[in-house]
């Protein structure tokens, strides 16, 4: 990451003593040197463009592999941290597989209800009384 912002600072300095020779160049009135300006100005701007687009490409990838790493998987869910008393969750583990969309699972409604139910993909986890955080998760199930 630090060779393409170091490459981005060298493009935008260059961009920048391109437009000082293109003014001197308006003053000499040499049109030849003023179109080969223009354009070595506009190959510049182009490569900063892109040095920006993959720079925040990279702070994407980044992100995602962050959060890759911050979650386990129990067998049917995703968590978000290792400890049982400091986990987050549950996600969704199809969302999460499929997209790498951390979707926070929802407590059913009543008895009639499965305990969790992602309200994105409609998956559902679980059978029988909600699981409390902290404790073993071992009873999660996906059903459908």
């Amino acid at each position: 990451m630090v060779d393409l912002m170091a490459s981005l600072a060298t493009a935008s300095t260059a961009l920048e003593l391109a437009k000082g020779a293109k003014a001197i160049a308006d003053k000499l009135k040499n049109a030849e040197m003023q179109v080969q300006l223009a354009n070595l100005m506009s190959a510049l701007a182009d490569v900063k463009a892109e040095a920006v687009a993959k720079a925040t490409r990279i702070a994407e990838l980044e992100e995602q592999l962050a959060l890759t790493k911050a979650m386990t998987f129990d067998g049917m869910v995703y968590w978000q941290g290792e400890d049982d008393d400091d986990r987050e969750g549950p996600f969704c583990q199809k969302c999460f597989d499929d997209s790498r969309k951390a979707v926070r699972l929802q407590q059913g409604l009543n008895k009639y209800h499965p305990p969790w139910k992602c309200l994105l993909c409609n998956s559902q986890y679980g059978k029988g009384e909600p699981i409390s955080a902290g404790a073993r998760r071992a009873s999660l199930r996906p059903s459908r």
